[in-house]
């Protein structure tokens, strides 16, 4: 009984923190390092990335006690201190329920009385849980494809290649008029990359744009019903946490609109705004990811390699900063 008032407690005390982190993300220098953030731990919700961030902001990759040992070969360090996650905790309870006949009417037995069976519920808990960030633990490292994006941009070809395969509208280079960078076309549902850009800033925006056609599709968008401007602002921010994913710099996007997306909404909105930005961010990634664990690994250690990568996040580290990006209006 004492470890479930524990548990309850800590539930609580985690809860609140969620509370505060969520009504304080939205100034634009908080987003803006939550988003990076993000890329890190894209596979977790919304909710645990954002408890990740909180308690340990320079971590770079997390997985749970066990996982360490048995997916990657490594130990967590003596002494390292847990990370605190919320996980779902179902359990089951046998109760006694009426019986009732095929015209809706108790079942009685001989002597009158509700017949009734014994019916197994299940029900859905929560539960305190624990990782550890990479950086308290030791042994094999971790796979990376930190070289996917350098100064030059060596392998665009296969990112945009993958991006490609991934995306749910074709992708095409062409002119873009009205000062545009690119655009996704929601009657022909097609996406438009201007053709005149630099590789880095093609990237970034085809990422956007295939934000756009996964979030804001007329027929199977996650998000249908959001208003222009938080079209916007949910495709720049899944651009913003795959391109740190990717490892391009986007230190230098303005977040200067977010307070004003954010203003008015309920928690229970921007939570579920924020929750979709994170699938649609982990779902490009992922997908970007299987593309190219096909390239760089060779075929023998392709399942364990991706097995791995699926598990945990490793932080793409960017050798040299690219031209500095547009503004979001122009993508």
């Amino acid at each position: 009984m004492k470890e479930r008032k524990d548990q309850n407690e800590k539930i609580k005390e985690l809860t609140e923190q969620l509370h505060e982190g969520i009504t304080n993300l939205f100034e634009s220098e908080r987003y803006r390092d939550y988003l990076q953030a993000m890329a890190k731990f894209h596979n977790y919700s919304f909710n645990n990335s954002l408890l990740i961030w909180a308690q340990r902001p320079d971590a770079s990759a997390v997985a749970g006690y066990r996982a360490w040992q048995t997916k990657f070969q490594r130990t967590v360090n003596p002494g390292a201190k847990g990370i605190m996650i919320i996980e779902p905790a179902p359990w089951k309870r046998t109760i006694h329920e009426k019986v009732f006949d095929e015209d809706g009417n108790p079942v009685k037995d001989q002597d009158g009385n509700e017949v009734t069976q014994e019916v197994e519920k299940s029900y859905q808990g929560f539960k305190v849980g624990y990782v550890f960030a990479y950086e308290d633990t030791s042994g094999k490292p971790l796979p990376s494809i930190v070289s996917i994006l350098d100064k030059d941009v060596d392998n665009f070809d296969s990112v945009m290649d993958a991006l490609r395969k991934i995306s749910p509208a074709p992708i095409r280079f062409d002119s873009v008029g009205g000062g545009a960078n690119g655009y996704y076309d929601l009657v022909n549902r097609e996406i438009v990359v201007k053709d005149t850009l630099p590789q880095a800033q093609k990237i970034k925006t085809a990422v956007h744009e295939v934000a756009h056609s996964i979030l804001h599709d007329k027929i199977d968008g996650l998000d249908q019903e959001a208003t222009k401007r938080e079209m916007e602002v949910s495709a720049e921010s899944v651009a913003f946490v795959v391109c740190s994913w990717l490892g391009l710099d986007t230190s230098e996007y303005s977040f200067g609109y977010v307070g004003g997306w954010s203003a008015g909404k309920e928690l229970k909105e921007l939570q579920q705004k924020m929750e979709k930005i994170r699938t649609t961010a982990s779902m490009i990634i992922s997908g970007i990811d299987g593309e190219l664990m096909q390239q760089v690994i060779v075929p023998e250690e392709i399942e364990e390699e991706r097995e791995m990568l699926q598990s945990v996040t490793v932080v793409a580290v960017q050798k040299e900063k690219p031209q500095r990006s547009v503004s979001h209006r122009r993508r």
